[in-house]
């Protein structure tokens, strides 16, 4: 994965002759067909549900965004004692205290 995850935004295109990239995927508007296939989740045939159950597809980003928040919130909590977060506040890259998804 490029970017670590597969919080592909709405509006995200591939960018056309990017060397990380397959060749027959410039231009693909990736973004678009991420939307898609949240908003038919239910729809999706089993067998391409589980291959990208298997990439780790986030079917939900809200509720992956929820998650995610409400791990650095306790962890903020054991780390600091408090929940007092200042709103410039950032999690620390690469720290060991802190879960590498927050």
């Amino acid at each position: 994965m490029l970017n670590g995850n597969l919080l592909v935004r709405n509006d995200f295109t591939v960018l056309l002759n990017d060397p990380k990239w397959p060749k027959d995927t410039c231009g693909l508007r990736l973004g678009n067909s991420v939307d898609k296939l949240r908003t038919i989740r239910d729809g999706v045939k089993p067998d391409r549900r589980l291959e990208l159950d298997k990439l780790g597809f986030v079917w939900d980003h809200f509720e992956y965004n929820w998650q995610c928040n409400l791990k650095a919130l306790k962890t903020y909590k054991r780390v600091c004692g408090n929940l007092l977060v200042r709103s410039d506040f950032t999690v620390p890259i690469n720290d060991p205290n802190w879960p590498e998804e927050t």
